[in-house]
């Protein structure tokens, strides 16, 4: 017959009790941070106020480098990105391939090319630089910035 350690048994009880509390814990406050899925929030500084969605889907093919007299600086995040793909496709209409195609001959031609940044990075340049456009799969909470939902 095996004799038990209390207090190691007591040692495990209590770390599987506290590991269930923090999963009941994290289930009940926690909710994913993009609460719908197919969404994509393009999100506009401030100093752009009367951009529309044309404005955008010409600045992202790369058909506009100014808008309302600003330079437009372009965010965007990393190519793994399920936002990504969504917005080129959905939102711009085109494939991956041909999106990659048109900042190519961009950036050979001498031009500024989309800057590629973590969500949190692209809400924080968007709303601190005139002219900055960018988009991501989680509303912006910021005021210096103006959202808008692509479905």
């Amino acid at each position: 017959m095996t004799r038990v350690n209390k207090k190691g048994l007591n040692t495990v009880i209590k770390s599987g009790i506290i590991v269930t509390l923090g999963l009941v814990v994290a289930l009940i406050f926690f909710k994913p941070v993009n609460s719908s899925p197919g969404e994509v929030y393009v999100i506009v500084n401030s100093s752009l106020s009367n951009i529309s969605l044309e404005d955008i889907k010409k600045a992202y093919k790369g058909e506009i480098s100014k808008i309302q007299g600003k330079d437009i600086k372009l965010y965007e995040p990393p190519l793994d990105s399920p936002a990504k793909k969504m917005f080129i496709e959905k939102f711009l209409g085109l494939d991956l391939e041909s999106y990659r195609k048109i900042w190519l001959v961009k950036l050979m031609g001498g031009h500024p090319i989309p800057k590629v940044a973590k969500e949190d990075e692209i809400i924080k340049n968007v709303s601190s630089q005139e002219g900055a456009i960018g988009y991501v799969p989680i509303p912006a909470q910021e005021d210096s910035v103006k959202v808008i939902a692509i479905k």
